[in-house]
């Protein structure tokens, strides 16, 4: 992907984006970006192993989630993220603050980004566009700068 899409895509997080319930926990929103980077879109309907884990209760905690993949999706995971990145996630993923959640997942897409590893922040900026955080993200923005 160019880096002007992107830009654009990023942009597209900050403006577009509908209004988000925030009453939910952040393991899943983590473990569905992480789905997205285990199976992606050109392999057809994409499987979410970490969700139904969650889900399933087999698991607390994405940490816990993760251990429980299979070695292919192990493998394909590690293949895409570091272990540095899917541990700054992971730790992102007990944060109890909605507005810091999304202002930390925002900023680590953009280290993504600007690191070169597109894959990774494309999930996590389609992510918080589909969610609808980026109105989130834009309230928090205006205390700090209005």
């Amino acid at each position: 992907m160019s880096p002007l899409h992107l830009q654009k895509l990023k942009s597209s997080v900050l403006l577009n984006s509908p209004k988000l319930d925030l009453t939910h926990s952040f393991h899943h929103p983590i473990a569905q970006i992480l789905d997205q980077l285990i199976y992606t879109k050109q392999e057809g309907v994409q499987p979410t192993p970490l969700q139904k884990i969650l889900s399933s209760g087999n698991a607390s905690n994405l940490r816990e989630a993760i251990l429980c993949l299979n070695s292919n999706e192990k493998e394909q995971l590690f293949s895409k993220i570091s272990e540095h990145a899917l541990n700054r996630l992971i730790s992102m993923s007990q944060e109890s603050r909605p507005e810091l959640f999304w202002q930390r997942l925002y900023a680590f897409a953009d280290e993504q980004k600007n690191a070169g590893k597109s894959e990774i922040a494309i999930s996590i900026f389609s992510h918080i566009i589909s969610v609808g955080a980026g109105e989130t993200f834009i309230a928090e923005q205006k205390k700090f700068h209005p």
